[in-house]
This record gives structure tokens, C-alpha cells and sequence, in this order.
């Protein structure tokens, strides 16, 4: 069946976030099998329903894209994540059961963690086929620009959106007391969100915080190569692709003790510090010590290569 595949349709999301990364990321490892990979917004899908009945199109669905899955022969639906009420509400939610459950129906169901697979098995009752992780992009596998001891590596580094599914409402406080007495250090917030306001108010009195607003993939990668640590407060993170990112380019993760992260633990670990769900001020600060002191700085990423994870995609049909 591998050999029969001439193309591969990936649905895309927003221009920035996430879901974009993985459509770009998975296309390139498609591209570097020789296959033509085609990234198409769920919206455009309509127009592609030719390839979608095509048995030698392969069609890798995210999101609302899954609703077209009766369309489509050989496909794959990926769950990023599972429903979150307080977040997304309740009609959002009602909406991506729906899919799931059409998606396990026509097409084959991955997700991108074993967090996510016991979630949507335990709560919803909803048996994905397989995990497949999450491709890092092919700009993540380059040469360190900074050693880990570097006096460039001056940032604690948050990067995501500024919501309070995020919990970094609840971090800047203690990150901030960290740096009181960390004159080399200081804190980068990249993002933007509902909280920013706030974030920016409880900052007023610190001159070493700065709020960088949106910034593009490769304006990230120069980030976490001058950060000394990346921080992240989401305790329902689905895989957390930013944490590799991050790994990649030499800078260890601060994350809570719960998710998709601990994943990455048993080969990462000396990279990683987590903290208690609790949010407990000496439980983050100890994390960030952790962190901050930690002198690796490599580790084998080639599991997250997109060439790998395109063909446990191929290997799946």
C-alpha cells in the first residue's frame, strides 16, 4: 500500500500556532521521501474532493478537517489534544466529540501522546488506533548558535498564548521573585492573549521583563538559543512540541508535573525540571534552580525528525 501513495493532503490551522507547525513539519518529511505534500486550509477541502476519493491520496486530517473524513478514502485523523470546557466551551467541545467519533468511523485515529489516548479512552470512550508523536521541525536539528554557559543565555523564557488555561498568571510572580536576586537573568514573555494587560500591570516595577508580542518561527529559534530556561505552566499540555524546541536548541524545560511533557522524561531528563500541580511558590522555584543550573545540552532528537515520523504515517496504511 506505501508504494500506491502519489500524494499526501495535509489540513492545515492558523497561519501561527501549533497545528501550523505540524502541517509544515510533517509536509517536509513527506517532501523528503519524494512525495508531493499538499497543505490545504479545512475550508478549501471542498474544492479537493476529487483527491479526497482518490485511494492514492493519502489525507491526514487535524481538527474540523475531520468532518470530511466520510469523503475521504485512506485517511488519518490526528487528535492534538482533548476538550477542555473551561477553555474552549461547551458547544467547542460538543463539536470536537463529534468529530472524533466520525473520525474513529471513516479514517484511522492517532493521537500525538499516550496522555491523550488514555484521556479520550477513559473519558469519552473514544479508542484511538495508534500514537504518533508530533515532528519537530527541520530548523530544530541545526548547530547550537550559544553554548548552555554562554553569557548570551540570559532569559527565563515563556512562549504561548496569554490565557489562564496557560497558568502563566500564576508563574510570572514567582518567576519574578527568582530574578530578584539573579541580577544576570531576565524574563521574555513571547505571546499574546486575554492576560497581557495584567501580566504587563503586575510587571510595572521590573525593569528586567519584556513583553515580545508574536513572533515568527525563526525569531523563536534565535529566542530559546539566548534562554538560560523555558518555562511552561499548562498542566493538560497534549505532547508539548515547544518543549523539543526548546531541548533542541540547548535550553532546559520547566514544566508541571502532569501531561503530555512527562513523555519525554525518560530520555531527557536531565533537561527537564517539573513542579507540583499545586503551583507551590518553593516547588517552582526549586524547578527553576534545577534549571538554571543544568549544564547539558544535547540530546537525540531523530525520533521527532518529520522524515521519521512521515513514514510511521506511511506505515500505519
Amino acid at each position: 500500500m506505501m508504494s500506491k501513495i502519489r500524494k499526501v493532503i495535509i489540513s492545515s490551522g492558523r497561519e501561527v500556532g501549533g497545528l501550523s507547525s505540524f502541517s509544515e513539519n510533517l509536509a517536509s518529511g513527506f517532501r523528503l521521501m519524494g512525495l508531493d505534500a499538499e497543505i490545504i486550509a479545512p475550508s478549501a477541502m471542498i474544492y479537493s474532493l476529487r483527491d479526497l476519493a482518490d485511494p492514492t491520496v493519502l489525507k491526514i486530517l487535524s481538527t474540523t478537517a475531520v468532518f470530511f473524513a466520510p469523503l475521504c478514502r485512506n485517511s488519518i485523523s490526528v487528535a492534538h489534544g482533548f476538550p477542555r470546557s473551561d477553555s474552549q466551551g461547551w458547544f467547542k467541545v460538543i463539536a470536537i466529540l463529534v468529530s472524533l467519533k466520525m473520525a474513529i468511523r471513516f479514517s484511522k485515529l492517532v493521537t500525538v501522546s499516550k496522555y491523550v489516548e488514555v484521556h479520550l479512552k477513559s473519558i469519552f470512550n473514544i479508542k484511538p488506533l495508534e500514537v504518533i508523536k508530533n515532528p519537530l521541525g527541520l530548523d530544530f536539528f541545526g548547530p547550537l548558535q550559544t553554548s548552555p554557559d554562554s553569557i548570551e543565555r540570559k532569559y527565563i523564557t515563556y512562549v504561548g498564548r496569554l490565557h489562564h488555561s496557560k497558568n502563566i498568571h500564576k508563574l510570572l510572580p514567582i518567576m519574578i521573585d527568582f530574578i530578584r536576586n539573579k541580577p544576570n537573568y531576565e524574563i521574555l514573555i513571547v505571546g499574546d492573549g486575554p492576560l497581557k494587560k495584567s501580566l504587563m500591570d503586575l510587571s510595572k516595577s521590573q525593569d528586567r521583563i519584556s513583553f515580545a508580542g508574536l513572533k515568527s518561527h525563526f525569531e523563536i529559534i534565535n529566542i530559546l538559543n539566548k534562554s538560560k530556561a523555558f518555562i511552561s505552566g499548562c498542566e493538560t499540555e497534549a505532547f508539548g512540541i515547544v518543549y523539543l524546541e526548546a531541548i533542541s536548541q540547548g535550553c532546559p524545560v520547566i514544566m508541571p508535573r502532569c501531561g503530555g511533557g512527562l513523555e519525554i522524561l525518560d530520555f531527557m531528563n536531565p533537561m527537564v525540571s517539573t513542579f507540583d500541580l499545586s503551583f507551590e511558590r518553593q516547588s517552582v522555584l526549586d524547578a527553576i534552580t534545577n534549571a538554571t543550573d543544568s549544564h547539558k545540552n544535547h540530546v537525540n532528537l531523530q525520533t521527532y525528525h518529520p522524515l521519521y515520523v512521515a513514514k510511521s504515517y506511511l506505515n500505519l496504511i
